[in-house]
């Protein structure tokens, strides 16, 4: 017979009110569909996690965000921050706003094409549909919508729903599809949470499959200079977090746990702000769980050992864990280092 799948009440996926607890407090997440944040909303997560937590953000592999290290008095006033700031619009509908957008589209141009599509439009009207669509209750917190500008970078992370957007496409009517679709999983999920890893590679929907963005500068195809930054293991300071708001209107969180800034301002220098910029450092390849002593699950501080291993397998994306969860690991991640408690055991995944 074929395995049960996982039951929907088994999914503890966090949100801003169903969190979870971990060793070092109660965790939070804030979803950023498409990844995008405004420089408002970029202090106001500063400010909170200052407040109520950790004094970090974490990037997460969905490009949103997570705060932790937080008393119950706390997740409930980070959730009035978050509210008040725009960042809990529909709290039903909280753990069903799961979008990834190619963070780079409207920017450069993907390739076979020859002008930047811009997705911001299908970005807001997907999450305005998934907002107020009562029929999605009961989706998992984990399943995933994908819009892709055409270079194959979020088709590679194979979202449960994908649509590569053309130019003439109209934002409403991919979005209608897109949920429509959704509906369809649902109404035959049986339970599970995602769509089967075979149903989600979408082979031959887009011929490139790019990665991240690269880090640094970025020529916008306008004649302007994007910027691609990353906090080392994808842990944001709220003085980082502060720094972004200050310098740029609007930035995109990606799925790779960096952070793309349109339009800085001028004279921008996120090293200042200690924001890894360099296309060929190691940290672009390395990322972590949480680890101990965050995590009572973890075997080793994983993000110390992440640290202090950053070229144990060069050109390689490596991502260190504190157990067999392998929480955090994104579909690109070619070497996974477990720990065991008496070391580290070393798998080869995804090719």
């Amino acid at each position: 017979m074929p395995p049960t799948p996982p039951t929907l009440a088994a999914d503890r996926c966090p949100g801003l009110l169903r969190l979870i607890e971990a060793a070092d407090g109660l965790l939070a997440r804030v979803r950023l569909p498409g990844g995008r944040l405004g420089a408002a909303e970029l202090h106001a997560l500063a400010d909170a996690t200052d407040a109520v937590g950790d004094g970090r953000l974490e990037l997460t592999s969905r490009g949103n965000v997570q705060v932790r290290g937080m008393t119950a008095a706390g997740a409930d006033e980070l959730a009035r921050r978050m509210t008040a700031a725009g960042l809990l619009p529909v709290p039903a509908r909280d753990l069903v706003r799961n979008v990834l957008a190619s963070p780079l589209a409207g920017l450069t141009a993907p390739p076979e094409r020859t002008a930047p599509l811009d997705l911001t439009a299908h970005v807001r009207a997907l999450d305005d549909r998934l907002r107020h669509d009562p029929g999605l209750d009961g989706l998992s917190g984990r399943f995933l919508f994908g819009l892709d500008d055409g270079r194959g970078d979020i088709a590679g992370l194979a979202p449960d729903v994908l649509r590569v957007v053309g130019a003439g496409d109209r934002p409403d009517e991919v979005a209608r599809g897109m949920v429509d679709e959704a509906r369809t999983f649902l109404a035959g999920a049986g339970g599970a949470w995602r769509r089967p890893a075979a149903e989600r590679r979408h082979d031959g929907v887009v011929r490139a499959r790019s990665g991240p963005p690269p880090l640094g500068r970025v020529a916008r195809l306008d004649g302007g200079v994007a910027l691609v930054v990353a906090p080392p293991l994808g842990r944001l300071t709220s003085a980082q977090a502060r720094w972004l708001g200050a310098h740029a209107p609007r930035v995109r969180v990606t799925p790779w746990r960096s952070v793309v800034i349109p339009q800085p301002t001028a004279g921008a220098d996120p090293g200042d702000a200690g924001l890894v910029t360099d296309p060929a450092s190691p940290w672009r390849l390395v990322s972590a769980c949480a680890g101990r002593p965050r995590c009572a699950k973890a075997h080793a501080d994983v993000q110390a050992d992440a640290a202090g291993g950053l070229r144990a397998h060069p050109g390689r994306r490596v991502h260190w864990v504190g157990c067999e969860r392998a929480c955090g690991r994104t579909s690109d991640v070619e070497v996974t280092m477990v720990a065991t408690g008496t070391g580290y055991r070393t798998e080869a995944v995804h090719g």
